[in-house]
């Protein structure tokens, strides 16, 4: 590839330090797979801002002093040309227009749902329920309506008239973690807790949890001593069958759900392998499993080569799916090698095609038939538009923003609505989050 996107081993090491600052409990091990490619951080949480904000000072220090002393290795010095195509690349400018929360409220997660953009976060200092807001804002005139919810969530997703977010409870005692569901009306505003609980976790295993809404149930992806998938009654907050038997196993960040052609497909997620998973309506006791074979394979003169899945969308009738694989050998400058691709799939499993060595972008929005990925949420972040017939990506822009967006934000900062494309950075820092509106 001609740009070399991802930081050197040594800034990756300390970013990810940044990141991943969470609970003192205990995590899960992490499955055999990829060398936690490009992990994205853990969730700043309202219970944890106080902690979270002393540990990141003191983590900004120790970055900065260590980057003195061994200096930046690698750099932006890319021409906008993406995917090892010398000369065949340009940058197309998306129209830009910025949003800044300067008050109280400061969202910390996205989505779209019924023709506008929903946020949601604290609404000051304060931690526990009935500490955070929801707000609705018009993706055109980006006009805004803020109301207080039951409690704070995590996770949110949309399905019909109705947000579904995850709500946590520490067990008194105890270092579980209880997670219920809680409901938002897009149209009256009115949120509720449910009481059944969905999963109980061990403490920061609540960062890696996943909440989606698919072929009209609520499916719930944590780790419980084992990977497990939860199917959830969207109305009750109740499970009516739970998954084990052939989940991926989950890898350094949040696991992937996505519905698609044959039912409801999983991943384990970057940091994971390249296992993938389908939840069949024919057979509802098992998940039906295959792994993504890593290419190129490794040669004789490498020692190993490996994968895992960065993002799934479904669109036409396909699953779409973001590959990275490490590829690992003596042969290789620097002793390894990272390539992306695109990997089209049937509802059987088959890779009916795949593109060639891709800037993939570590999110996917599909937006009226056009698909756009998006860069990890560090330092300048890049947007591509992806040509369904090639599979191959075009920069449309890149983000460059003021203030430092690894150290905040959570899992959905990227959403996509009303012919644009959201980004969210900044949370929690003196100068209030930051929106941006890329309209391609």
């Amino acid at each position: 590839m001609t740009e070399d996107r991802r930081p050197d081993p040594t800034t990756r090491i300390l970013q990810d330090f940044v990141r991943e600052v969470s609970d003192d409990v205990v995590t899960a091990p992490w499955e055999p797979g990829s060398r936690g490619l490009r992990r994205r951080h853990g969730r700043a949480r309202a219970d944890r801002r106080m902690v979270a904000a002393l540990v990141t000072s003191v983590a900004v220090v120790l970055t900065v002093a260590l980057l003195l002393v061994y200096g930046p290795r690698s750099g932006e010095t890319g021409t906008g040309v993406t995917g090892g195509r010398p000369g065949a690349g340009h940058t197309t400018p998306g129209r830009l227009r910025s949003v800044t929360f300067g008050g109280a409220f400061q969202p910390d997660e996205e989505v779209g749902a019924d023709g506008a953009l929903w946020l949601i976060g604290p609404n000051g200092p304060q931690v526990g329920d009935g500490a955070c807001e929801v707000e609705r804002l018009d993706p055109a005139s980006l006009s805004k309506v803020t109301f207080p919810v039951a409690a704070c969530g995590i996770n949110m997703v949309a399905g019909g008239d109705t947000l579904y977010l995850e709500h946590e409870a520490e067990r008194s005692g105890s270092n579980d973690v209880e997670i219920t569901i809680e409901t938002i009306s897009v149209s009256t505003h009115v949120s509720t807790v449910l009481t059944p609980v969905a999963m109980t976790v061990v403490g920061s295993e609540r960062a890696h949890t996943q909440l989606a809404y698919a072929d009209g149930w609520l499916w719930l992806y944590g780790y419980t001593g084992t990977a497990e998938v939860d199917q959830i009654s969207p109305t009750t907050g109740a499970v009516v069958h739970t998954f084990t038997n052939g989940v991926p196993g989950i890898g350094g960040t949040e696991p992937l759900i996505s519905g698609g052609p044959g039912g409801v497909w999983l991943a384990g997620g970057p940091g994971g392998s390249s296992a993938l998973a389908l939840l069949s309506s024919s057979v509802p006791s098992d998940a039906l499993g295959w792994t993504l074979t890593p290419v190129p394979a490794p040669s004789p003169d490498s020692a190993t080569a490996s994968s895992t899945v960065e993002w799934l969308v479904a669109e036409s009738g396909r699953m779409w799916v973001g590959e990275a694989t490490e590829t690992s050998g003596p042969s290789l400058p620097g002793g390894d090698a990272l390539s992306e691709r695109i990997v089209v799939l049937n509802g059987s499993g088959t890779v009916e095609r795949r593109s060639p060595v891709e800037d993939i972008g570590s999110s996917i929005e599909a937006m009226d038939g056009d698909l756009y990925t998006v860069d990890a949420p560090c330092g300048t972040q890049s947007i591509w538009r992806v040509d369904r017939s090639s599979l191959r990506t075009s920069l449309l822009t890149r983000l460059r923003p003021a203030l430092d967006p690894c150290l905040s934000v959570g899992y959905r900062s990227v959403a996509g609505t009303g012919r644009a494309i959201f980004v969210l950075y900044g949370a929690g820092g003196s100068h209030g989050t930051v929106l941006d509106r890329i309209e391609p």
